[in-house]
């Protein structure tokens, strides 16, 4: 992102930051647990499939950092929030 906007990795996360208040990583995390929780909410594939093609190369971590986004786990949420 900093090449194609042709500033300096360490220039472009500064103005991500006081543009966003989240680091470029931070934000691109919850972008991708929000997008998982959209696709457990409005599709019926795993869980497992879900997170590696949100991102997520790692299941456990996934589950680490959605638990610590929503408070419940994947499976939790799915469950508490069909319809």
């Amino acid at each position: 992102m900093a090449a194609v906007s042709n500033y300096s990795v360490s220039h472009f996360s500064k103005l991500f930051r006081q543009m966003t208040g989240e680091s470029l990583t931070q934000y691109l995390k919850n972008y991708r647990l929000e997008t998982a929780a959209n696709r457990l909410l409005n599709e019926p594939t795993k869980v497992s499939e879900i997170a590696l093609s949100c991102g997520f190369s790692n299941l456990s971590y996934f589950s680490r950092a959605f638990y610590q986004k929503y408070k419940m786990t994947p499976s939790e949420f799915r469950k508490n929030n069909s319809a």
